[in-house]
């Protein structure tokens, strides 16, 4: 089973692109970086997963500056499972958006 801590945060993402937290919330609001919204969390907690942001950096030519020590403990079989998991929240998301 998937658990939080095989998600990154805000702050890790920072870590990974030397940038603020708000450049990180701008990303996700303005060039659709992928992001899940942990519910049941009061504050609506927000993380992020290492193969969707690093293909996101790809896509939009943002470099990263270095790997936050969680997103080196996240192995591939846990990603699979979490992706799994992911796929009907993401659906749910869009219809949400729409």
């Amino acid at each position: 089973m998937i658990q939080v801590l095989d998600l990154l945060t805000t702050e890790d993402l920072c870590t990974m692109f030397d940038k603020s937290p708000l450049t990180i919330i701008a990303w996700r609001e303005n060039k659709n970086l992928p992001h899940v919204i942990i519910d049941g969390d009061k504050r609506g907690a927000v993380r992020f997963t290492l193969p969707e942001v690093v293909a996101w950096a790809e896509e939009y030519g943002k470099p990263i500056v270095s790997m936050p020590e969680r997103a080196t403990s996240v192995n591939s079989e846990n990603m699979a499972k979490f992706k799994e998991f992911l796929r009907p929240l993401r659906k749910t998301l869009k219809a949400d958006v729409a």
